[in-house]
């Protein structure tokens, strides 16, 4: 999936999970193996969204809902 990041669509960027080191090799060609394929990141994104909508929701839930 990729993003043209100047694109005035794009309003944001959030970082929503992270590598946990960058691989330091010359050539990664073991990353083409299916065991290292990161696939969608639709269900990511999905939760991450879903957290941070339940967050949000607490907060109105408060009392600050105007």
């Amino acid at each position: 999936m990729s993003i043209k990041v100047f694109s005035p669509n794009v309003e944001s960027v959030e970082i929503v999970q992270r590598a946990e080191k960058r691989k330091r090799r010359a050539r990664l060609y073991y990353m083409r193996h299916p065991k290292h394929d990161m696939r969608s990141v639709e269900n990511i994104v999905s939760n991450y969204l879903r957290q941070k909508s339940a967050v949000t929701g607490q907060r109105t839930s408060q009392g600050k809902k105007r």
